[in-house]
């Protein structure tokens, strides 16, 4: 009854027991005065009971804290385990607060009602409270949220523990190298699975905790490096990234134990002349070439592609690993291969020294440039020299440099067919890109750049019969029903004017004007490289997708159940394009900071001649000649883009990827 409700009283506020003094009741909520002097509304439900000890406002203000003190007392006696034990055998029952005053104290009373109430009110492993009723919970829901609590206490000790031992990481020297305990290590490995697989955790959201507003990832890295999780030496957009540079014990085992399977192969024996054409650094070497000459208008050119798949099996760990990488990453601090470098730079490389299993494209190649005919075979291959691009451009501007004697003929026929068969694909509406690239190489802190001669002509000839390759294999896939991924590119629907030589304004343009490539299992036009059909299967060392086009073409070949279906390849695609697309920021992000490392380095003060490429806010964008980097120039007025301007290079932040220039002059004024 609402009547009952007046005077000193006990009410809820939803967490503790708290006492008021009821002037009325209006509107189904009661009128209380509080131990602060304000009066407030209380809802009727939260109000428990009144005192049966009459007392006016003014003792209730006065004496309020001898009322609290007396229910603190009865609270401190109050032990609700014992309770619960003495009602054993009530589990599940429903008590109202005077029963249980009653059992417990055998007498009912306010200050021992608002004492227990206080008590069962916080509790939350014994009783479940609704208003002012008590359900007794069950054995198995006590044991449960009692253990609970004592995990959460001891997680509360080793928090406070681990905190200050991960700041005394954080703020060692970069150099450190310090042992983790033995009860932190938990906590490492959960780190590391942070980086590696991108799975948060206890760990991660308390490191998160710990180091304030600061990019989680990067403070990872920064404490398993210290401690010796992460080698200091790993390039860090690639680790940020959770690209693992190394490989697992057990996979380096299986590459160590592989031995190709053996197959119908034809025998090209020791005295069949042929040669890889790569950079000096090379080892995974894919492909190698060689030329027959069939009569003075026909040639019969080889392309030899390393045959990975009698190595590597479907499901296989390492096939398993190579589809998760998708791609051997070129980084200026080093390479990360698909493979072990057992598999990548030894076994399935095409390097001299023993028999390789490959997949052999024979093209018989008219005089014009004119593909007669073409076959696809397996092989096992001698490879009779891995020769550099610097050196095979000497040969052919007919330096004298000592070589094999069929080398010269050799590289000289390749070169003019190369050439040919380049004109066909222009005719047909192939892009020649002419952007110069940069190799960036990194040895301890220093960072040199070096052009990479665009001119070369060996790199051309190499690149023209990949590509012949790749279109002939796409080309048997499409007339023969295999299903494979074809990489096609739609033409573009406004003219595409590519400069002999490279500005960077007219390049952008042809650019922005050619449509994006895509790989999709049905077959169609390559616009950008002039083809009517075209796929990739001569990096299988390097890429995965062409490790499972050269299965599938074997497999069609050798008229074997195909490996894979229609709907495998896109799931496939799919995966490997959102690696792909990791991979390449990586690249760009590690090839911008070292850039931005060697101005620092060795270009202060440095003047450049560059490009205006965009307008930005509060200044111009401009291109470094010789480096193709873009940086801001601040600088009032609007240039026109294309002008061509002197910079010099004021301060540079590698850290940060930021450069101060100063426009020294406009060219040509």
């Amino acid at each position: 009854m609402t009547e009952e409700f007046h005077g000193l009283s006990a009410y809820s506020d939803g967490s503790q027991l708290r006492l008021a003094y009821v002037l009325g009741i209006e509107k189904k909520k009661a009128k209380a005065l509080i131990a602060s002097g304000r009066t407030i509304p209380l809802p009727l439900k939260n109000v428990l009971f009144s005192f049966e000890k009459k007392i006016s406002e003014d003792d209730f203000r006065l004496k309020y804290s001898d009322y609290e003190l007396k229910i603190k007392e009865v609270a401190e006696d109050v032990d609700l385990a014992m309770l619960w034990e003495m009602l054993d055998g009530e589990e599940n029952k429903t008590f109202s607060l005077d029963e249980l005053c009653d059992f417990y104290f055998s007498e009912i009373s306010d200050y021992l009602k608002a004492g227990l109430f206080d008590v069962l009110c916080q509790d939350i492993v014994y009783f479940k409270r609704h208003l002012s009723e008590f359900t007794i919970r069950d054995q198995e829901q006590v044991q449960a949220i009692l253990k609970s609590r004592e995990k959460k206490r001891l997680q509360q000790e080793y928090e406070a523990e681990l905190e200050p031992w991960i700041q005394s990481i954080l703020d060692a020297e970069p150099e450190a190298q310090l042992e983790v305990p033995e009860k932190f290590k938990t906590f490492v490995g959960q780190l590391c699975n942070l980086i590696w697989s991108k799975h948060s955790s206890d760990a991660s959201r308390f490191l998160d905790k710990v180091i304030g507003k600061a990019p989680l990832r990067e403070k990872a890295v920064e404490l398993l490096q210290k401690t010796g999780n992460i080698n200091s030496d790993c390039d860090q957009h690639l680790i940020l990234a959770g690209i693992r540079p190394d490989f697992s014990h057990k996979l380096v085992d299986l590459a160590k134990d592989l031995e190709f399977k053996n197959a119908e192969r034809k025998a090209l024996g020791e005295d069949f002349y042929c040669f890889s054409i790569d950079d000096e650094s090379t080892s995974d070497v894919d492909d190698v070439l060689s030329v027959e000459y069939l009569n003075d208008d026909l040639f019969k050119i080889g392309i030899h592609i390393a045959d990975v798949s009698s190595y590597v099996n479907i499901g296989d760990a390492l096939d398993d690993e190579a589809e998760g990488r998708a791609t051997s990453i070129y980084l200026p601090t080093g390479t990360v291969n698909m493979f072990p470098a057992e598999l990548a730079t030894h076994k399935a490389s095409l390097l001299p020294g023993e028999a390789k299993p490959a997949l052999s494209y024979y093209a018989n190649i008219s005089a014009e440039g004119e593909v007669q005919d073409f076959s696809i075979e397996r092989s096992l291959i001698n490879v009779s020299e891995k020769l550099s691009y610097t050196f095979c451009d000497k040969i052919l501007d007919k330096e004298n440099e000592e070589c094999h004697e069929s080398l010269p003929l050799a590289l000289e026929t390749l070169q003019e067919l190369a050439h040919k068969l380049m004109l066909k694909r222009q005719e047909n509406g192939a892009i020649t890109f002419n952007r110069p690239e940069n190799k960036i190489t990194v040895e301890g802190d220093l960072v040199q750049v070096t052009e990479v001669r665009a001119s070369s002509q060996s790199r051309a000839l190499v690149g023209e019969f990949m590509i012949l390759a790749n279109s002939l294999g796409a080309r048997y896939c499409r007339d023969h029903e295999v299903p494979i991924l074809y990489r096609v590119q739609e033409k573009s629907d406004q003219q595409v004017t590519m400069p002999e030589t490279y500005d960077p304004v007219s390049f952008d343009a042809a650019i922005k004007c050619m449509k994006k490539s895509r790989m999709t299992p049905y077959a169609s036009e390559h616009a950008g490289l002039g083809l009517d059909c075209y796929t990739q299967f001569t990096s299988p060392i390097r890429r995965y997708s062409d490790l499972v086009m050269q299965r599938q073409l074997i497999d069609a070949i050798e008229g074997n159940d195909l490996s894979y279906t229609e709907d495998e390849l896109v799931a496939i695609k799919s995966k490997s394009e959102s690696r792909l697309g990791e991979v390449r920021d990586v690249q760009r992000q590690s090839e911008n900071y070292w850039l931005y490392k060697y101005l620092e380095q060795t270009q202060l003060e440095a003047i450049y001649e560059a490009t205006v490429v965009a307008h930005l806010n509060g200044g111009i964008l401009i291109e470094l000649d010789g480096l193709g980097l873009r940086l801001k120039l601040n600088h009032g007025k609007k240039l026109e883009i294309g002008t061509r301007l002197e910079v010099q290079i004021q301060q540079v932040d590698s850290k940060l990827n930021n450069a101060k220039l100063s426009l020294e002059s406009i060219l040509g004024e």
